[in-house]
């Protein structure tokens, strides 16, 4: 973890501030979760190195609704994000790091992780950002114990998932532009 976060901040401080675009948003994706008597609510906070890559650090609270079942999962998740083709806005992505943490009195205290892949479109409009994407979880790993349970407890943590961020988006070359007139 430790080499990870050195090679995030070796990668921020070569890149000029004009290239980065900071985005922050919510999965509205996560509100057909109540359809499913669950809680599920996503944020995701991320930042566009450039035209390339992006890096995002997300959380979410998981949780049944259920009256007989007190049990849920706060997420945190590192992923990068690879945009082979950028005037598409089509990208694929993995999560570095994604550990979802147990709470509830009918929870068995046994901290989980898993990966994600995901796949995704993301449109930017001068302020907003619209970014659909599949995400598949444990794909390499299907029959491992913490994604069996994850999905057995939270449907929105299963093997597929969706997710419609809407986030508002920041340039920073904007600035630049500003402070230049």
């Amino acid at each position: 973890m430790k080499t990870i976060l050195a090679l995030i901040i070796c990668m921020l401080t070569t890149v000029p501030l004009t290239a980065l675009s900071l985005y922050a948003g919510l999965d509205a994706a996560s509100l057909l979760s109540f359809a499913y008597d669950e809680l599920s609510i996503r944020a995701e906070v991320s930042i566009s190195l450039d035209d390339n890559l992006r890096l995002a650090m997300g959380g979410g609270v998981h949780d049944t609704m259920d009256s007989y079942d007190d049990r849920g999962y706060g997420t945190i998740a590192l992923a990068a994000d690879y945009f082979p083709f950028p005037f598409l806005g089509l990208y694929v992505g993995m999560s570095l790091a994604e550990v979802h943490f147990p709470y509830g009195l009918d929870s068995d205290g046994v901290i989980r992780f898993s990966n994600t892949l995901r796949i995704g479109w993301s449109l930017d409009f001068p302020y907003v950002s619209l970014d659909l994407r599949l995400n598949i979880r444990d794909l390499v790993s299907a029959g491992a114990q913490d994604s069996h349970v994850l999905a057995q407890t939270i449907g929105q943590l299963g093997r597929f998932s969706f997710t419609c961020l809407v986030s508002y988006r920041y340039d920073f070359n904007m600035l630049e532009r500003r402070l230049l007139k």
